[in-house]
């Protein structure tokens, strides 16, 4: 059972979560539209999906605060830009310190990539990739911003692949 500061603590980090997510803020000049070319190879239907069909990069570009304060660095400028960061970098501050350091692709334990865990609301679970308290809200999924179970599973796939470009 659950002791009540975990409860306030979990609560505290979804709902900050939230917030930072439906107003990702910064400036809309700085917002880049979407592009139409630049996804190819092993990584073009995963690219494709996080970059052409869904809305990351009105968020996840340099200019937006989630990029700049929130620390959430993948770069969604470009396809380039794109594959870099989610092959080489790990998790920021997502509301919740615990979950510092998971990488966003996990091609060992591909359940445990961070980027799944915040688009797949099925593996939103605490203590996630084995990391006590850290607590995966999945707040991308839950506000519909990656549209469906067809997206989520092209970039599962991607994935399992190896991630390659």
């Amino acid at each position: 059972m659950k002791t009540l500061s975990q409860l306030i603590k979990k609560t505290f980090y979804l709902s900050s979560a939230i917030f930072f997510l439906v107003q990702c803020g910064g400036d809309d000049s700085k917002k880049v539209s979407t592009p139409s070319s630049g996804c190819s190879g092993s990584f073009k239907d995963a690219c494709t999906v996080l970059l052409v069909q869904e809305t990351c990069n009105n968020c996840h570009v340099p200019g937006q605060t989630i990029f700049d304060s929130q620390g959430a660095k993948l770069d969604f400028t470009s396809a380039t830009t794109l594959f870099t960061s989610l092959t080489t970098l790990s998790s920021a501050y997502n509301g919740n310190e615990d979950c510092i350091g998971i990488p966003y692709i996990n091609t060992t334990t591909v359940t445990n990539s961070f980027l799944l865990g915040m688009i797949d609301s099925s593996l939103a679970k605490d203590d996630f990739a084995g990391k006590t308290g850290c607590t995966i809200s999945s707040a991308h999924a839950a506000n519909n911003f990656i549209g469906t179970a067809a997206d989520i599973t092209t970039i599962k796939t991607w994935i399992t692949a190896g991630a390659a470009k």
